[in-house]
């Protein structure tokens, strides 16, 4: 979702400029004379009439120009501490101001010139680290700290020209502002999920030029860079990890800027999401049309909530509501309770069902084929609407499986990527239940079978697939290979041993049908 705020114009809450020195300057002090060291310095003084309050925290300096904004309701810029300007004289030349020194809130900046003279109507450039008056370089890469801090702006590429007023030693401007600026607005809504993640950055990609050096003038950024063209900005966020994507409301407090070049951007936004726990990293893509406009700000929502899957293993054909976890599960209301593994390579035989049939000490158990007469008959309870063996073998050897290890998702509060597309079964010729492709029926006859024909890259008509992730599986009470492999029980029992059952199995290279010990935590799946 998007939304661009002008400023200048009366819908605006705050403009987006520097403006001249009238409004508080009793309250303030005239800067201009306090701060004059040099009784031979050319005095340029800025202001911009507001009370907003610096964008520092927790100890971060601010290096440049910095922007606060609301969403919906315009912006308002500060000059940050280090900030200079170039001011044009009467041959032509531009000079560079010192560092400028600042009001307590940073809305008002006083700059002294050494060399050149002035006469009323001379221009005033900002053009932030740029070390030649005449050009101004939005970054590819820019990089923001903390959230809701656009104090990176200066050094991102903004940048801004003014006309000053007054004559000798004394001078006033208003600085209008000429990059354009996006506010980014990522949530999460798996309230658990974001808990555990972070946003690493955000990739933009344009279907035109939104960075690099640019000639400047009054009249702004000229239309295309004059080198280090990019159609890209990389926007680096947080330290380490990242920062946390623990809100699941549009937020100001969790927002992201970006300084752009001003025009009309197809843009291509991929977020990078992390999870230390599982130490999965990838991209959820958003694309987004803008019209960047000379000195506004445009607000970009993105909702970054992967799929979510339910946390539901069972031993095989186990009764109906009786998953592996079943009173024990991640997230049970009774905290004492939660004794569910999230994390591969994680343990809990103690709360896990026991290695045996299911009893009135192990409800959680699989069915019990002992004693009964081969063939075995079909899963009647959790396990019923699954495949059987047929069905798992068209899926296996002419379902055109695909491995995805870039779609992102998630389960029990941890994020994950990876699993299989299988053509569905409309789609698969000659699919059936009764016969296998090779015509033979495997409920009455056993091979292991498998295809190693695996295209690792998402088919590109997902529409006439499904998609199964990578759950991976229990075994006493061990959590193994979340997001690395998967196993999903058929309705078939084994046609050779009791308290087996086949399943249809997959990593990233090979998908198989096999038979498994029941007493197992596999996924169910009803196949489409």
């Amino acid at each position: 979702m998007m939304k661009t705020n002008r400023f200048g114009i009366i819908l605006s809450a705050l403009a987006l400029v520097i403006t001249g020195c009238s409004g508080n300057d009793d309250a303030q002090g005239d800067l201009s004379q306090k701060n004059n060291s040099n009784p031979n310095a050319i005095i340029f003084t800025s202001d911009n009439s507001t009370d907003g309050a610096s964008l520092s925290k927790q100890g971060v300096p601010l290096t440049r120009t910095s922007i606060v904004h609301t969403n919906g309701a315009g912006a308002t810029a500060f000059w940050s501490t280090g900030d200079k300007i170039w001011v044009e004289d009467n041959a032509g030349v531009f000079h560079q101001s010192n560092a400028g020194t600042l009001n307590a809130n940073k809305s008002r900046g006083t700059f002294e010139l050494t060399t050149g003279t002035y006469n009323n109507g001379c221009q005033v450039n900002y053009v932030g680290n740029s070390s030649d008056a005449n050009k101004v370089t939005i970054a590819s890469a820019q990089t923001q700290i903390l959230p809701n801090d656009f104090s990176h702006a200066g050094e991102s590429g903004d940048c801004g020209v003014a006309t000053a007023s007054g004559s000798g030693q004394a001078f006033s401007f208003s600085l209008a502002h000429k990059a354009a600026y996006l506010c980014i607005y990522p949530r999460c809504e798996n309230v658990d999920l974001g808990k555990n993640i972070y946003l690493k950055k955000i990739t933009i990609e344009s279907n035109n030029t939104i960075a690099g050096t640019y000639d400047f003038s009054s009249a702004g950024l000229a239309a295309s860079p004059s080198s280090n063209a990019s159609n890209s900005i990389v926007l680096t966020t947080g330290t380490g990890n990242g920062v946390k994507l623990n809100n699941t409301l549009t937020e100001q407090s969790n927002s992201f800027y970006v300084v752009i070049a001003p025009g009309t951007h197809q843009l291509t936004m991929k977020y990078t999401l992390f999870d230390p726990a599982t130490n999965v990293s990838g991209e959820m893509e958003k694309t987004v049309n803008i019209a960047a406009s000379v000195n506004s700000m445009t607000d970009i929502t993105a909702n970054l909530t992967p799929t979510n899957y339910n946390n539901e293993y069972y031993t095989w054909d186990a009764a109906v509501g009786q998953h592996y976890w079943k009173g024990y599960e991640w997230n049970n209301a009774n905290a004492l309770l939660r004794q569910q593994p999230t994390v591969s390579g994680t343990a809990n035989a103690a709360y896990a069902p026991s290695n045996s049939p299911e009893s009135v000490s192990n409800p959680r158990g699989y069915r019990d084929d002992t004693g009964h007469a081969r063939p075995y008959p079909d899963a009647n309870r959790s396990a019923k609407d699954d495949p059987n063996i047929n069905e798992c073998l068209w899926y296996c050897l002419n379902g055109d499986p695909h491995w995805d290890g870039e779609t992102l998702w998630s389960t029990m509060g941890h994020l994950y990527a990876g699993g299989m597309w299988f053509l569905k079964k409309n789609k698969i010729v000659g699919f059936s239940s009764t016969i296998a492709p090779d015509g033979q029926d495997y409920r009455y006859h056993y091979e292991r079978k498998e295809n190693t024909n695996i295209p690792q890259t998402k088919p590109s008509n997902t529409a006439d697939y499904f998609y199964l992730p990578a759950f991976g599986f229990y075994e006493s009470g061990l959590l193994y290979y979340v997001g690395q492999n998967a196993n999903y029980w058929s309705r078939s029992a084994y046609l050779i041993q009791d308290n087996r059952a086949y399943d249809l199995g997959f990593k990233h290279d090979v998908v198989a049908v096999n038979f498994n010990e029941s007493y197992k935590g596999f996924s169910l799946f009803k196949g489409e």
